[in-house]
């Protein structure tokens, strides 16, 4: 197995796909609220996952 160094565009969700799903995430009893600003940081920040670890309160405005 080969690893591919670009992305398939068709699997990647459209800005619309990607509004909906953070606002439903959101929505989730719980965690719901963290998950919305870590999906928020990875999609329109463009951050890793492995970045997005890294983030504390003291990062943010």
């Amino acid at each position: 197995m080969t690893l591919r160094e670009e992305v398939d565009p068709g699997c990647v969700p459209n800005p619309a796909q990607v509004a909906r799903l953070i606002a439903a995430v959101k929505a989730l009893p719980g965690r719901g609220p963290h998950l919305y600003a870590f999906f928020g940081c990875v999609y329109y920040a463009a951050m890793r996952p492995a970045e997005m670890t890294a983030v504390s309160m003291r990062f943010t405005l």
